[in-house]
């Protein structure tokens, strides 16, 4: 009987070790996705900064040149008399 108690605890034992194997295994996969992950996000978010910067940029520009040809128009009025119009 002690013997049959022995071969069960030394199959547990087996058991247990090749259960900490995979579950080891297993850890340093996913540590490898997080990580691969983390330097996706990483490089993404630096993408991103770049493009609203971009964004700015042109927001600037847009209104730079909005407000150059609001004082052209303004200009323009100045010289030509427009004709008036019935609709």
């Amino acid at each position: 009987m002690l013997e049959n108690e022995v071969q069960e605890l030394t199959l547990q034992l087996r058991k247990a070790r090749e259960d900490i194997f995979g579950l080891v295994q297993m850890h340093a996969e996913t540590s490898e996705q997080r990580d691969e992950a983390m330097k996706n996000l990483r490089e993404r978010s630096g993408q991103l900064a770049t493009v609203r910067k971009q964004l700015y940029d042109l927001d600037i520009s847009a209104s730079t040149k909005k407000r150059e040809a609001d004082q052209l128009r303004g200009i323009l009025d100045g010289l030509i008399d427009r004709p008036k119009t019935i609709v």
